[in-house]
């Protein structure tokens, strides 16, 4: 018998990326960017993964519980370009690919075998389905982003599936003993309203569900409201009983049963059906968003300590901030147990939540294949620490570091474990700064940049303003806090707005913090006393009369019962928090669920100030606090962390920032970060962050006169690099003159050079 076979194509490339989700997207734009000649094979029809219009599950990262925290560089470029999650996306999201002069884009192409020389990969073998090519790609390292692994396994890597014991990693939320399970796989349906009655008759295969309870514990179940409905993410199989990886295709066929069957008893059956009446059935993801499923192996691999803790890694690269967000056994085939026990205890949900935490390039490369590279979902990580380092703007991060650090190790002819060494580790670093990635604690402070040596000085200047209430007002019953940013030189008095039911005294203190987002107690300095009288919305005051140096503090109030503080606008640099204390264990005062299995789960005892990431508390301090100066545009501070960093304007544009020397100076290069609001998520390129220059330009001092040297209109990117006509010259402004919304002027940093 003959067998006929397509003779495979060969082709050559410094870096090969396998999987094009958001990680892969990133990972291969970096290295193409970074001068490497690269291939990013993704084996559907577009780009974007688990965000993709196949999939539509939200991008999620550090931001959702952590103020001013989300993710710049590489993956803002791309939401604010193409957005996610719509077929025009993940169009546009292929062209932002295929720009690159460095990159070669394969889709419908799955990586089916490796080649290896020793302990490296030497060349990958893939199928594209369409066109019925076969390819043999030459390759000098590999960055392997597919999610499940498939290139660390195929070429022989140390993996891991399913949880690790508790003793192995020290681990609170693992369980005792080692075992295969994995958070599962999910579909996402959605629905419109049609604005009329749209009835729906359920296939004979779709399961059927009578109940709620049938549905399962801690599902969300409500009233459908809006123009959608839809997307529950807690729709999910996995381990036990199916393998995610190898069973994907009967897990993929009873999600559909399930998410179905919810469906016919939301429109048919549930208590408040009538509210669905309106609503028709448009789309059923035909591919499941997969949570977890193998984890390759590096030199590190990070754990829950290192959520918790930030590490301060020599190595770090990107970072982290979504809570630990571990799911319970079986899914929906367990109605039994909530989705998540986070949904029923404060305590275990209250120990899941992290401030934002740095990742090590250690854990971004194989331990055992010398030339693979891997990010996104299949990082060396363990379960509980994958249940915060797995959502995709995270994993996005993870993508740059990779292409940034494989671009870097092909330049120098360096393997993966020699580029996270010094001195290439420094340099890694210092371009993913360069390139407006975030890395925690990290200065970039560089000796050609003009604009340090300069005077700065502003139009205009914001003071910190808390006292613009919003009407809603929360009960002291936890204790309450207020980080925020203080100028000094003193603190003389301290005010906060409370409601009380009746006369009454309410403890309050103040403390040093290190980042805005710290869940410690931080350093005190001052303790007293508020006499609150009864009343609404009272200004209350106290005296500490502190000589202060110019960081970020915590202003707390004690349980009061009848008190509660007004609720004011978020200021930049400043959160409102609460504190959880517990005992260990289950929270005592929970009702609706028993003790969690110590077998499963051993929460310690912990004290956390937890964040309400997207509030503020009303507060006023003499003298005034003016965090917002324009010397915060050349600290070396690109994001807020420590302190705000950032220069806002009064009201009203034009504003200018300006730099003056001593002597004239030629300038020819200009790097800016712009406010893009990192506290909100961006909805992509339909809509800009109000905060975003649009309209702006650099003027320089020439004689009597000001004259332009660069100017732009229509701006949309945070990360703005521009090269114009040298000019010599002793004061140079760069002068906003309008934004996407708001009426002041925000930027973070400017830098200047020469060349």
């Amino acid at each position: 018998m003959t067998i006929n076979t397509v003779e495979p194509k060969t082709l050559s490339f410094d870096l090969l990326v396998a999987g094009g989700g958001l990680a892969g997207v990133c990972a291969a734009v970096a290295a193409a960017r970074g001068g490497a000649a690269t291939a990013l094979v993704q084996d559907r029809p577009v780009p974007g993964g688990n965000a993709s219009s196949e999939v539509r599950v939200g991008p999620s990262g550090a931001n959702q519980y952590n103020a001013f925290a989300r993710e710049t560089g590489l993956i803002e470029e791309l939401l604010l370009t193409t957005g996610v999650g719509t077929p025009l996306s993940d169009v546009l999201l292929g062209e932002f690919v295929r720009r690159e002069p460095h990159l070669a884009l394969f889709l419908n192409t799955s990586v089916r075998g490796v080649e290896m020389a020793g302990a490296r990969i030497a060349r990958v073998r893939a199928s594209q389905l369409g066109s019925e090519r076969e390819f043999l790609f030459t390759v000098r390292q590999v960055v392997d982003c597919t999610g499940d692994g498939t290139v660390g396994l195929l070429a022989g890597a140390d993996w891991r599936m399913g949880r690790e014991a508790r003793g192995e990693y020290g681990e609170p939320m693992a369980p005792v003993e080692a075992d295969a399970w994995t958070m599962g796989s999910t579909v996402l349906l959605r629905a419109r309203n049609a604005g009329r009655p749209v009835p729906f008759t359920a296939p004979d295969w779709a399961h059927r569900y009578e109940t709620e309870e049938a549905v399962g514990v801690c599902r969300w179940l409500g009233a459908a409201g809006g123009e959608g409905a839809g997307g529950w993410w807690w729709m999910e199989i996995g381990m036990p009983p199916w393998d995610t990886v190898r069973d994907n295709e009967a897990i993929t066929r009873e999600l559909h049963r399930r998410a179905l069957g919810v469906w016919d008893f939301f429109k048919n059956r549930f208590r408040e059906a009538a509210s669905y009446a309106p609503y028709e059935l448009e789309w059923i993801g035909a591919v499941p968003g997969k949570r977890e499923s193998r984890r390759l192996l590096g030199d590190v691999v990070l754990s829950e300590y290192d959520c918790h803790i930030d590490r301060h890694w020599p190595d770090a690269v990107a970072y982290g901030g979504w809570y630990l967000d571990l799911h319970t056994s079986g899914g929906v085939l367990n109605p039994a147990e909530p989705a998540e026990y986070a949904h029923l205890d404060g305590a275990y949900a209250n120990w899941a939540r992290v401030a934002p935490y740095g990742i090590p390039l250690r854990a971004l490369y194989s331990r055992t294949i010398e030339n693979l590279w891997m990010a996104g979902r299949n990082l060396s990580a363990t379960h509980v620490a994958l249940g915060s380092a797995r959502v995709m703007l995270t994993t996005a991060c993870l993508g740059q570091a990779a292409g940034a650090a494989a671009a870097h190790a092909l330049a120098h002819d360096l393997l993966p474990r020699q580029a996270a060494a010094a001195p290439h580790i420094g340099e890694i670093q210092r371009r993913l700064l360069r390139d407006d990635a975030r890395l925690l604690g990290f200065t970039r402070e560089e000796d050609d940049d003009l604009a340090r040596t300069a005077r700065v000085t502003a139009s205009s200047s914001a003071p910190l303003i808390l006292d613009r209430l919003t009407g809603a007002r929360h009960a002291l019953d936890p204790a309450r806090g207020l980080v925020l940013p203080l100028s000094g030189p003193r603190l003389d008095t301290l005010a906060v707005c409370l409601s009380a039911e009746a006369d009454c005294a309410v403890a309050i203190e103040l403390r040093r913090l290190r980042r805005l987002w710290d869940q410690d107690a931080g350093e005190a300095l001052y303790q007293g006393a508020l006499a609150a009288p009864a009343g609404e919305a009272r200004w209350v005051a106290c005296a500490p009369n502190l000589a202060i140096t110019p960081g970020l503090y915590r202003l707390a109030l004690h349980p009061a019962p009848g008190v509660q503080w007004h609720e004011a606008g978020q200021a930049a640099g400043t959160v409102a928090q609460f504190c959880h204390a517990s005992p260990g264990g289950c929270d005592p005062g929970n009702r609706r669920w028993p003790r969690l299995n110590p077998s499963e789960c051993a929460v310690p005892p912990y004290q956390h100030w937890n964040q309400h990431a997207r509030m503020a508390l009303a507060a006023r301090v003499t003298p005034e606090s003016r965090p917002y100066e324009a010397s915060n545009v050349v600290n070396g501070r690109d994001w807020p962390e420590t302190w705000p960093n950032l220069w806002i304007s009064a009201d009203g544009l034009p504003q200018w920032l300006q730099w003056r020397w001593a002597a004239p100076q030629t300038i020819a290069r200009a790097e800016l970060r712009f406010d893009s609001d990192l506290h909100a998520p961006l909805d992509g390129p339909d809509r800009l962050p109000a905060t975003l220059a649009t309209d702006w330009e650099l003027r320089a001092r020439d004689g009597e006169r000001w004259r332009t040297v660069y100017r732009e209109t229509g701006n949309r990117f945070r990360k703005r690099e521009v090269i114009f006509e040298a000019v010599t010259t002793a004061a140079l402004r760069l002068v906003i003159h309008a934004t996407a919304g708001c009426p002041a002027a925000r930027v973070y940093a400017v830098r200047l050079y020469g060349r």
